[in-house]
């Protein structure tokens, strides 16, 4: 089974089902949308579904659940359902009174904001950082001094070096940078690690709604 989708920007993104033993496989869709995400967008226009006989085929309900879930405006995808007579449907007629639109109009009227981090930002974020961690481990922290130094190594993405807000205050600052792998057959691969995630400690626990 295969998979195409369009972007709100013209883009065309695809993907293969991958089938596997257990529920570890991924649908075709999916693969199509994590391949549209990688690729910095998040907004679908129109998606087919190829079946293995060439018929046109609809999502299953986890990828419409997916889908619903990506925009606000997901329930206005098209998606093709007959390709002779080009009939299509909505996703929203696919999954009718969707569980998560409170949360969509909830998230619209909140206030925060995520932003790459700047320099006059350093001092804050450090300083965040400590109170997040202090005492967390262990007696003290060292994370805001290890967030200090790794902004000065080469390995630290600066395009991925974010800030979440809220009016004006920062919350949770969380960067990225490459790192290695040793794999047992002796590769080294090339990876992106994740860290630190600092939340200040009144809004560990909490979601972002």
């Amino acid at each position: 089974m295969a998979a195409a989708l369009l972007t709100k920007a013209g883009n065309i993104y695809v993907g293969v089902c991958i089938d596997t033993a257990s529920t570890l496989g991924m649908c075709a869709e999916r693969n199509a949308i994590a391949n549209m995400l990688t690729n910095g967008e998040s907004r679908i226009d129109k998606l087919l579904a190829v079946m293995p006989n060439g018929t046109i085929g609809a999502p299953c309900g986890a990828c419409r659940e997916y889908m619903m879930q990506l925009d606000k405006d997901s329930g206005d995808i098209e998606i093709l359902m007959d390709y002779s007579s080009r009939k299509a449907v909505t996703l929203k007629e696919l999954i009718p009174a969707w569980w998560g639109e409170d949360r969509f109009a909830a998230s619209e009227e909140s206030q925060w904001n995520i932003r790459l981090e700047q320099e006059e930002d350093y001092r804050e974020v450090e300083n965040l950082t400590r109170e997040a961690f202090w005492n967390v481990y262990r007696p003290g922290c060292t994370e805001h001094l290890v967030l200090h130094n790794l902004r000065k190594e080469a390995c630290f993405v600066p395009e991925l070096d974010f800030v979440i807000e809220d009016d004006r205050e920062n919350h949770c600052p969380y960067c990225l940078c490459q790192g290695s792998l040793k794999t047992e057959d002796g590769r080294t691969e090339t990876s992106l690690l994740f860290g630190p995630v600092s939340v200040l400690p009144e809004y560990q626990g909490r979601d972002t709604e």
